[in-house]
Order: structure tokens, then C-alpha cells, then sequence
């Protein structure tokens, strides 16, 4: 099976270690590796590095180059421009597709952290063999809710079609982020999983979805590769696109029972916060996360984070709190709002310092 992984997004809610250059993918912030390394490692269990293909912008080739060295340089493919997940995902299936049109293919995340792997890996093989036996569908790998999110999409699952671990069920639809009290009754209820933009197809089928309820990227898609030798002809097609994700373009169109899901325990976590990289990390949520040279007196559920060289953090009675010294700027914020650090970023740029974001 070919893994797809997605690496080109910014990141700006990690800031001050997620930058325009060096965006949160890239950053070795668990036990010394990257999302991104992570996640390719963990792939490994179902693709040979051959068969691991990167999706980025060409601004972060160098990136990918130095921290995945034995991903051949042919399975870098570069989007020129940023224009959300639909056109991203339309362009590499396309790429795919001119590779071998019906080998299974699974599209993931490079900023995600997936605890646990063992799971993981065998959610994968069943999907791939689903596929293998019937190519013209999509499989949806969920993650078992672990609690009544409403900041995340769910899948809505039908009947179960197999019952060995893990299971198969039918796909119904997706439903938006609920609120509170909707996300509650979807955890009552228990045929709900979160949605992680996880899927395994072919090459093929995915394309003939695309064309079928987006005709206007499947056809940029195509004109792009065409297009793919001349950079600055490359940009222009590309530029076509239309800013809209894979969700909106393609999944919330496909009829109920037309795909399946399976639904499994993947100890998921979308590190897009220090809040949920905490959460990714912690065992309990009253315990300190660190990371360089701190050293904390009576503190709990606080992260600090010390890339700095030749200096020392001290924090004494503190609680609900994110620090993290990037060496050329300092955050300091309360744990539970660290959401609002996008805005901050946006204010930045704005600003005599754009150049630290």
C-alpha cells in the first residue's frame, strides 16, 4: 500500500516554535522527532519508504530532505501554492493515479500523534485488504471517541458488515462539529466516530469522485501535471484552484452506504495547540510537561518548553499554564486559552515583527 502524507500547513497555533519556515511538522518536539518523522515511521508497517510519498509546499523540500532521508526525492510532491485540502488531496491522487491506478493508497496528517500503534497498524491492513477486494470504495479509519469533542467532525456508522477486530461498519454520513450537548448524545448512542481525514482507496476511485462531484479541480488537477515540468506554468494552473477542503469538495456528497469505516482505539491526538500536545503527552492531566532545562516548584497541568541555549526556566506554584522560550521570542499563556495564539500571529505579522512568525 502507497501512504500519502500531508505536510504543508503552517501551523500558527504552535507559535513561538511553529514559523512560516519551519512550520509545527517539522519541529522535533516529542522525544527528540517530528510529527512528521512519527508519522512516517509508523507507516512503515504498512509501506516500504519507496512507497511513502510526501505532500508539501516547495518551501519545505529542504525540511523533508533532511528529516526523512531515505524517502526517495521523486515521492516529494510539491504544491505550489496553498489552497486547502481539496485541491492538495486532488492533486497528489491525480499523481498517483499516473504511478499504478488500482493499488490501495491511504491519506494521513503530518501533524498528527498516534499513541497507539499497534492499532493503528492493524486498522490499516484491514482497510487495505477491504480495498484489495473491492477497489471501488472508500475505507474511513475513526477514532473511538474518547470524549464528547465539539471541536472535531464525526462519522455517523451503520450496521456492522465484520466483526473481527477491528470492526468494519457502513458508512452513514458525516456530521458537523456538534455543540456540547449533541456531542454528549452522540457518545450515548455509541455509532459515532471522530472524523481524523484518514481514508484508504485506489487512486482511481478517488479520482473519479473528485471528477465526479468537484469537476472543476479534477480538471485543474489535471492540467496542473501537465503543467508540472515548468514551475512558473505549474503555479499559474495551480492557482485555479479553488480554496476548499476534501470534506466539503467530495466526503459530505457520497451517499450513506456507499463507503465504510472502521472504527478503532488509535490514542489520536491533532497536535495544532500546546494545549493538545500537552494532552497527547500527559498520563494524567494534572501532570507537567518539559521539555530542555526547567525546573518547577509546585506546579501542575503546565508545559514549558525551553529551546533556548545556555538558560534555565524556573516556575514555582503555577497551574493551567504554557511557557515556551523560543530563544528570539517568549510565550507565556494560560493553558486552556492557548487557541487565541493564532490571533497573536495574525497581530505579529502585522506588525515591525513579522519576521518571528
Amino acid at each position: 500500500m502507497k501512504s500519502i502524507i500531508f505536510a504543508g500547513g503552517t501551523g500558527t497555533r504552535l507559535w513561538p516554535l511553529s514559523r512560516k519556515k519551519s512550520p509545527k511538522q517539522f519541529e522535533k518536539i516529542i522525544d527528540g522527532q517530528s510529527t512528521l518523522q512519527i508519522m512516517a515511521n509508523l507507516v512503515k508497517q504498512v509501506s516500504n519508504p519507496e512507497e511513502i510519498f510526501i505532500s508539501t509546499s516547495y518551501l519545505y523540500q529542504d525540511n523533508i530532505k533532511s528529516q526523512l532521508p531515505d524517502i526517495p526525492d521523486k515521492n516529494i510532491i510539491i504544491e505550489p501554492l496553498r489552497k486547502d485540502t481539496g485541491p492538495a488531496v486532488a492533486y497528489v491522487t491525480y499523481v498517483l493515479s499516473q504511478i499504478n491506478r488500482t493499488d490501495p493508497i491511504v491519506i494521513l496528517w503530518g501533524d498528527h500523534v498516534i499513541k497507539k500503534q499497534k492499532n493503528f497498524a492493524r486498522a490499516l491492513k484491514k482497510a487495505e485488504a477491504v480495498i484489495k477486494e473491492d477497489p471501488n470504495r472508500l475505507v474511513f479509519i475513526g477514532q473511538r471517541p474518547r470524549y464528547p469533542a465539539t471541536t472535531l467532525g464525526w462519522i455517523k456508522t451503520g450496521k456492522v458488515l465484520d466483526k473481527t477486530n477491528p470492526f468494519l461498519l457502513e458508512f452513514e454520513q458525516f456530521v458537523e462539529k456538534p455543540d456540547q450537548e449533541t456531542a454528549e448524545k452522540y457518545m450515548a448512542e455509541g455509532d459515532y466516530a471522530w472524523n481524523l481525514g484518514y481514508f484508504v482507496t485506489t487512486p482511481q476511485f478517488m479520482m473519479n469522485l473528485i471528477k465526479k462531484h468537484s469537476n472543476e479541480i479534477y480538471n485543474i488537477a489535471v492540467e496542473a501535471f501537465a503543467n508540472r515540468s515548468d514551475f512558473a506554468k505549474f503555479s499559474s494552473s495551480f492557482s485555479k484552484m479553488p480554496e476548499i477542503s476534501i470534506d466539503y469538495a467530495v466526503m459530505e456528497k457520497l451517499p450513506a452506504r456507499s463507503a465504510y469505516v472502521i472504527v478503532e482505539d488509535l490514542g489520536w491526538t491533532d497536535v495544532g495547540t500546546w494545549e493538545s500536545l500537552k494532552s497527547a503527552l500527559e498520563e494524567a492531566t494534572e501532570d507537567n510537561i518539559t521539555s530542555g532545562d526547567v525546573l518547577l516548584e509546585d506546579c501542575k497541568d503546565t508545559l514549558v518548553y525551553n529551546f533556548a541555549k545556555n538558560k534555565l526556566i524556573v516556575a514555582v506554584d503555577l497551574e493551567d499554564v504554557v511557557i515556551v522560550d523560543a530563544n528570539d521570542a517568549l510565550l507565556v499563556a494560560k493553558k486552556s486559552s492557548a487557541s487565541k495564539i493564532k490571533n497573536v500571529v495574525k497581530l505579529l505579522s502585522e506588525s515591525k515583527y513579522d519576521k518571528l512568525t
